[in-house]
């Protein structure tokens, strides 16, 4: 192969391949509204079931911060967080509680509500989550 041939191929492939890069780069996995309420649905069920285990520390760590607890405070730091479960572990202990039945009460971009109604006496807990590749909890109320 003469040098011509290849500087030709170069001259080919290079922009190809600066394409794909930027294309990688900027071109993120866009979510649709269905893959965004099953992850915040999973993310809910997740946090509710290491709540009701009585793990403080794994609940915590599947939370994002600020959180809003009940609609009426905010937790601006994760240890805070850890302590607040804790107490809600320590009054009522571990429960052996089921959601029974899972509703999205609104979804965006930014936060998807899922409504958990709770095996036994249709008691119901909204769970805020904020999408991202990683699903966090950002509050609850009940």
């Amino acid at each position: 192969m003469n040098m011509k041939s290849k500087n030709n191929k170069r001259c080919f492939v290079l922009p190809i391949a600066v394409i794909f890069l930027a294309t990688m780069a900027f071109a993120g996995p866009a979510q649709t509204q269905d893959e965004r309420d099953k992850g915040a649905t999973q993310a809910a069920m997740t946090w509710f079931n290491s709540l009701m285990g009585g793990e403080a520390a794994v609940t915590t760590a599947l939370c994002a911060v600020p959180f809003s607890f009940d609609g009426k405070k905010e937790i601006m730091t994760l240890p805070e967080l850890e302590v607040l479960y804790e107490q809600i572990i320590k009054e009522k202990g571990k429960r052996d509680l089921k959601p029974v039945f899972v509703k999205i009460e609104s979804s965006s971009p930014e936060k998807v509500v899922v409504i958990l109604t709770i095996e036994g006496d249709d008691q119901k807990i909204a769970v805020s989550v904020k999408p991202a590749e990683v699903f966090r909890i950002i509050g609850f109320r009940d």
